[in-house]
């Protein structure tokens, strides 16, 4: 099983849900090859859209911008126009690239991990029809803007109560898969607190939070961090992963708090998790789900908005996480938490029960359902 997988680089979360289909790809001796779809538009216009999401989510004032232009977008997804986007015709000029690069590979299957590729594969096999599966998983907790667009024929989706919305929105009952969103395997392999801490240092009887916003260090984390480390009782710590963002990790560097400590890109978020007492986050998709799977306490702030809110929506409403509107309601949110050992229990359960399925195993029996 040789499987082409057609991503974005919009965020890691696109690029990790890939590598955990890899990863079991490569454990039933099939192999993966990942690919940029906007690569096929040109490698100027995927380099870009990428710069432009990275200045999107690290800047507060655009992420309010953001907010308000992705509201209209949904709006549009349950418009029952069926005339194309722009996005969706723009897309379709990558398809002449795809569909030369697909005749010219020998692939068993086509996974898209952004509705970009999906859109972009759909318009290619419009033209040059493939005998083999092809499928679109969606990483957001919502029918997002374009996932309309494509007509794939697998649709994945994260969560079987959002089942009717992807139906509202024209997706084809026969093509929908309730699959869950893949994490890679390490997210499911959960150590002890204890284990955890003696790994990475931290004190056993501690109280540890850990703020973590994406791979990118996005939205407020520098007055998040300051607002929480000095609202936190005098024992606890803040561990404050920047990601890639070394600006924020200069600056908190800097600033030599006592009970904070800051951390630069790390592989050990899995550690983390378990480390903490509390996790507080942003709502993106692989983000929670990784949580989720995790089994870790859960603080969402909704910094950032657009597909973010319905992930937060339906995290808080299932019982999975607690959350916030805005950066400055954190600190009392964290403080009632720390406070209520039940509370934080209740998340843990509730996660256990609905993430126990392996979403990625779901997936990669779409093109191998002899696994």
């Amino acid at each position: 099983m040789r499987l082409l997988i057609l991503s974005c680089n919009t965020g890691e979360g696109h690029n990790s849900a890939s590598g955990a289909i890899e990863e079991i790809a490569l454990s039933r001796g099939g192999s993966c090859e990942k690919v940029d779809a906007l690569a096929f538009l040109s490698k100027a216009i995927s380099k870009t859209v990428c710069a432009i999401h990275v200045k999107l989510y690290r800047n507060s004032m655009m992420t309010k911008l953001w907010k308000k232009g992705y509201a209209k977008m949904e709006a549009d997804t349950l418009d029952e126009s069926d005339s194309p986007s722009f996005a969706s015709r723009m897309l379709g000029t990558g398809a002449i690239r795809l569909r030369k690069y697909l005749r010219e590979n020998d692939f068993d299957g086509v996974l898209c991990t952004h509705p970009f590729s999906a859109v972009m594969l759909s318009k290619a096999l419009e033209k040059q029809p493939m005998d083999i599966p092809c499928a679109f998983l969606c990483t957001d907790y919502t029918c997002s803007p374009l996932v309309p667009d494509q007509s794939l024929p697998f649709c994945c989706i994260p969560h079987p109560d959002l089942k009717e919305l992807f139906l509202s929105c024209g997706i084809r009952e026969e093509t929908i898969r309730s699959t869950g969103i893949p994490v890679r395997h390490v997210f499911r392999e959960k150590n002890s607190k204890e284990e955890a801490r003696k790994i990475l240092g931290v004190a056993p009887d501690a109280i540890n939070v850990v703020l973590m916003c994406g791979s990118m260090g996005c939205g407020p984390m520098e007055d998040l961090a300051l607002s929480l480390a000095d609202s936190l009782p005098e024992d606890a710590l803040l561990t404050v992963c920047c990601g890639t963002n070394k600006k924020l990790l200069a600056t908190l560097e800097k600033a030599q708090i006592k009970n904070l400590r800051p951390l630069g890109f790390t592989r050990d978020v899995p550690l983390w998790m378990d480390s903490a007492d509390l996790f507080i986050t942003k709502p993106g998709g692989l983000s929670v789900t990784e949580a989720a799977n995790r089994g870790v306490p859960l603080l969402l702030v909704n910094v950032v908005g657009g597909c973010e809110t319905p992930n937060f929506n339906l995290f808080l409403e299932k019982g999975y996480a607690e959350g916030v509107e805005t950066a400055p309601e954190v600190p009392a949110l964290c403080r009632e938490l720390l406070s209520d050992p039940a509370r934080r229990a209740k998340m843990v359960e509730l996660q256990a029960r609905d993430f126990s399925e392996d979403a990625a195993m779901a997936i990669w029996r779409i093109f191998d359902p002899e696994a």
